[in-house]
Parts: structure tokens; C-alpha cells; sequence
């Protein structure tokens, strides 16, 4: 068996298999304890090739030499370093924190960003190491050798949420191991772009109209009238619409005299509030 690698690509092949095929791989903890078995019946070996090469190759070929793998110290190097590469590890380029991974989480609404996947992951805590199965995915990696990497932008997006995607398990294994040439940095922003504003427009979708509370009082026979805000949000709620903060109140008959027997008191009334009533067909 041999393991090929780019960076952080790897490629397996059986050597005693007829044809040479390359099989894309991500070896983790549990491919490092079977590599390991190998070690000891000298029965691996590893190349080192050229990116575009490797791209290219759906099988190895015949006339490459192979390096026997000698010790299994090798092996947690080997996977220690692409880990590395790919983000799994620690103490590489700014950690994500609470606050970014509360953000990616809040825009992808629990789902996977991937175009078209959707898996719920709302179960799942948030990671960023192996051995999960919800991820926080750079879309351009922390470290400059990573997938999608370079000098001026690994490091400095580390930490920010626009550059971060959640992702299932497979689709994070698909554009960081398996397919990244596939999958450049502007397909993934227009991904998470648009993933994020329809779930932004799906929440959106759950506010009812605002709605602006108007009363219309007054204090007649000395009695006060008072309506509480509460009374105005249940009853502006029953009709499907929420309220705007601060109520308007119109008509409000400030004299606490009992005029109501005087002759043409409701004509002087509506006059008086001529004006409060033009505004409040306005509101209405």
C-alpha cells in the first residue's frame, strides 16, 4: 500500500492491485492505526508529488519509485502535518471564536451551507476537529497551504464568519480533501451568500406587520379612561401583526367637568378635537 500526497491531497493505491488506481482519501485517527499496521511487515510506502501531477493521475505509474514508510512515527507525521494544513489542529493561526461561531451557526440556520444539502445539525456541536460530524469550515483556510490558502488572506480571516461555512461531515470532506480544485473560494462565498439570505428571508417571513397602536379617549362624567400596553399588544397580536414601540393618543379630554347636558356639547366636542381626528385617519 502507498499513500500520495500534495500538500494536503492524498491519494491511496494497492501496488499488488492490477491497473495502479488511485483512490482519494482523508486518513484519520482510524486510517493512522491501520497505516501503522503496515509499518513493521514493510508493507508501505509514500511518494510526494507535484500538485498539478497529482490532479491529473487516476493511476500511479509503474516506473515511480516509492519510499518505504520505516517507522510509524512517520505515519503520525505525515497526518499530523496534513491535519495541520487542513485546520484540525490547534495553535494554528487564531482559533475561531464563541462569538464568530455563534454568527456562522445564526446565518446557516443549523443547516449545512453546502448548495442544495441542508442536513439538520442542530444536534451537533460545533467543531472544527476530526472525528465529528458538523464542522466549521474555512473557506479559505487558516494556514497559507491549505485549501484555497494564500499569504495575504489565511490569517487574517481566520476568526471572521463570512469566511466560515457549517458543513456535514461529507460536504466538508468533499471541498477541502477530495474535490478543493473544484471548489474555489468565490463558489463557496456565493454559497454561504445565498444560503444565508434565504434563511435570513425564511426567519424574516415569521414577523407579522408592524403595526402602529392609536387610542382614541377621553375623560367624560369624571371618570378616566386608561388603556395599559398590554391590553394594545394583545389586541394588536389577535389580528396577526405585532406592535411598534410607543402609542399614540388622541382625543384625550383633559376638563374633569360632567358637561355632557349642555346643549351642543358632542358638536363643540368633535370640534374641538377636529384636528386629532384629521391626524388619526391618518394612522388608521
Amino acid at each position: 500500500m502507498a499513500y500520495v500526497t500534495a500538500g494536503y491531497l492524498c491519494k491511496l493505491v494497492d501496488l499488488d492491485e492490477v491497473g495502479l488506481a488511485f483512490h482519494l482519501a482523508d486518513p484519520g485517527p482510524k486510517a493512522k492505526v491501520s497505516l501503522k499496521k503496515l509499518v513493521p511487515k514493510c508493507l508501505l510506502y509514500s511518494l510526494d508529488m507535484g500538485l498539478e501531477a497529482f490532479l491529473s493521475a487516476q493511476t500511479a505509474d509503474s516506473s515511480w519509485t516509492f519510499t518505504p514508510v520505516k517507522s510509524k512515527d512517520a505515519v503520525d507525521i505525515f497526518i499530523a502535518a496534513r491535519d495541520g494544513l487542513l485546520g484540525r489542529t490547534k495553535g494554528r493561526g487564531q482559533e475561531i471564536s464563541e462569538k464568530t461561531a455563534q454568527k456562522v451557526w445564526a446565518d446557516a440556520g443549523a443547516r449545512c451551507m453546502f448548495e442544495g444539502c441542508a442536513h439538520d445539525l442542530s444536534e451537533i456541536a460545533l467543531w472544527t476537529q476530526a472525528a465529528r460530524v458538523g464542522y466549521l469550515a474555512h473557506i479559505v483556510a487558516s494556514d497559507p497551504e491549505g485549501p484555497r490558502g494564500n499569504q495575504v488572506d489565511s490569517h487574517r480571516l481566520a476568526n471572521v464568519a463570512e469566511n466560515i461555512m457549517l458543513m456535514c461531515d461529507e460536504h466538508h470532506r468533499l471541498i477541502d480533501s477530495f474535490a478543493p480544485q473544484y471548489y474555489t473560494a468565490e463558489i463557496l462565498n456565493e454559497m454561504r451568500r445565498s444560503h444565508r439570505d434565504i434563511v435570513r428571508n425564511y426567519l424574516d417571513s415569521l414577523a407579522f406587520q408592524r403595526t402602529k397602536a392609536v387610542t382614541l379617549h377621553a375623560n367624560l362624567a369624571n371618570v378616566p379612561t386608561y388603556f395599559h400596553d398590554s391590553e394594545l399588544i394583545e389586541a394588536i397580536v389577535a389580528t396577526r401583526r405585532a406592535m411598534e414601540p410607543g402609542v399614540i393618543h388622541y382625543m384625550r379630554r383633559k376638563s374633569q367637568r360632567d358637561d355632557r347636558h349642555l346643549p351642543e356639547f358632542w358638536y363643540q366636542y368633535l370640534r374641538e378635537h377636529e384636528h386629532h381626528i384629521r391626524e388619526a385617519r391618518y394612522w388608521i
